[in-house]
């Protein structure tokens, strides 16, 4: 047999390698890169159990929108690791890239980590969200805007009873409190307006993600979050996932309208023990829960699996990471299930006049361990994840999460534990 040449085997050593577009974004995003980058290429190349490497293609992000290039490459490569990327002329670049490639998933890990010096709750939960209707679907009108002034108009005549929510939506009761409380101004109405649009098949969609990931990582319950702002909507929510889980998941998961129903029947120990013989085959409890209730807490040992609306998800995603350590200890992925584009990303944004060295690479380095996953790095990612865990619970760690009189560590030098740890 023919000797394979240098050139052969070059080839053959770059086909093996997949190519992961980059986007290190703006603000400290480069500095993390930076950190993180030489992490992960010593996990790859730690790991025997990696199926191929990784050759990392830095991308231009563009200044205020991302280049069309740049989304096509990611496209086509299915995956992405993306930093932090700021707002310009060209709008939100984020949204615009998640609404292109529709990824209309967002998923969110939060992992309280033993650190250094200091002590926490236990918690490990992930949240599933819409970025397709909920994140970016929402539409604002500016209070002078005549759109807003027509639909305020129409409503007062049409339906009276609905304008009386709106405190000061007509000319007749801004005159009225105005005169009330001896003010003299031109009673104008200044009503600034929001609309969430909620449909069925986002709200499928996003359950179906969040029971299979919950199904997946052999989670007890996938949680529907409720937002009592909203009680009309969130009742209509929480009823398209049941209806998805009794017509379309029926052997995958048990609903507390299931549970309800068999103790309406039965009694609640007949609806116990329904509980028990579903949990022991397999089956994920869907049930809602009020954003209240899980702000609350304690949080149940194993992983909690949680799904809301956007207006919930803020609150809660941001409960969350404050529980975590903050927005730079949680790491994200925007994902489309059906095309099996995943955009790996980290929570926090930009830090405009934080010091470049003073960044928290946590999340990227926690986000970076989960697309070595996608890639087939496996190994890789979990040397990842456990050096992460070892470096922040011997510190020092970064100054965001540094006990009170200890010394912290720049982004660079925390980055570099976590490679040592390896």
């Amino acid at each position: 047999m023919a000797a394979r040449s240098k050139s052969d085997a070059a080839g053959a050593q770059a086909a093996d390698r997949r190519v992961v577009p980059v986007l290190a974004g703006d603000g400290v995003g480069p500095a993390i890169w930076r950190a993180v980058r030489p992490v992960l290429d010593e996990a790859v190349r730690r790991s025997s159990g990696s199926k191929h490497g990784v050759e990392w293609r830095e991308l231009p992000c563009g200044d205020g929108a991302i280049p069309e290039e740049t989304v096509r490459a990611v496209g086509d490569a299915k995956v992405a690791l993306r930093g932090p990327i700021a707002s310009g002329a060209g709008g939100w670049p984020v949204r615009a890239l998640r609404r292109t490639l529709d990824l209309h998933v967002i998923r969110l890990r939060f992992t309280s980590f033993a650190i250094a010096g200091r002590s926490g709750s236990p918690l490990h939960a992930t949240l599933f969200h819409d970025a397709s209707e909920g994140l970016h679907g929402a539409q604002e009108l500016a209070p002078y805007d005549p759109r807003g002034q027509d639909w305020l108009a129409r409503l007062a005549r049409d339906e009276p009873s609905e304008s009386a929510r709106i405190r000061f939506g007509t000319r007749e009761r801004v005159d009225a409190w105005q005169r009330s409380t001896g003010r003299r101004r031109p009673p104008l109405v200044e009503v600034g307006l929001a609309f969430q649009p909620v449909s069925r098949i986002a709200v499928e969609r996003l359950a179906a993600a969040a029971i299979a990931h919950a199904r997946a990582e052999h989670a007890e319950s996938a949680r529907i979050v409720t937002d009592p702002c909203w009680p009309a909507a969130e009742s209509q929510l929480v009823g398209w996932v049941y209806r998805l889980a009794e017509l379309e998941l029926r052997g995958e998961v048990l609903t507390a309208w299931d549970v309800g129903r068999e103790q309406a029947r039965e009694g609640p120990e007949a609806a116990a023990e329904l509980r028990r013989d579903k949990r022991e085959a397999g089956a994920v409890f869907v049930e809602d829960v009020p954003l209240a209730a899980v702000l609350a807490g304690p949080y149940a040992e194993g992983l909690q699996v949680y799904m809301a609306s956007s207006s919930c998800a803020d609150t809660l995603a941001a409960a969350l990471a404050v529980r975590v350590g903050g927005a730079a200890m949680v790491p994200e992925v925007s994902l489309n299930p059906e095309t099996g584009v995943a955009v790996f990303e980290t929570l926090h944004g930009t830090a405009p006049g934080l010091p470049v060295d003073a960044a928290n690479p946590t999340g990227m380095l926690l986000a970076g361990a989960a697309l070595l996953r996608q890639v087939g790095c496996g190994e890789a990612g979990e040397k990842v994840e456990r050096a992460t865990a070892f470096a922040l619970e011997k510190g020092p760690v970064t100054a965001d999460v540094a006990a009170p009189g200890t010394r912290s560590a720049g982004c660079a030098e925390f980055a570099e534990a976590v490679r040592g740890a390896l």
